[in-house]
């Protein structure tokens, strides 16, 4: 499966933000929680977008995603996104 990236660079007087975001059907608490609780967080892996469309999956029961998909396929978007002039 091909992924489009979906995450946003702001910057800052300190240097850059990186936002990313996903809509879940649950209180944000019960979210917080699949990402702070080790007994839940077990169940996601490591890494941007990858780390959150697997909490995603983890949540919702859709297919996992493979790392493949995102590195280093999305690395010239994160890259381009830095090397934007500032707006």
């Amino acid at each position: 499966m091909t992924r489009t990236p979906a995450g946003r660079l702001f910057r800052t007087a300190t240097g850059h933000d990186l936002v990313l975001t996903r809509t879940f059907r649950a209180p944000a608490a019960d979210v917080w929680a699949s990402l702070t609780e080790p007994e839940r967080t077990a169940r996601v892996g490591a890494g941007w977008e990858y780390y959150l469309d697997m909490l995603v999956a983890s949540r919702d029961g859709s297919p996992l995603p493979r790392f493949d998909d995102y590195h280093p396929a999305m690395g010239s978007y994160y890259r381009s996104l830095a090397a934007e002039p500032a707006s």
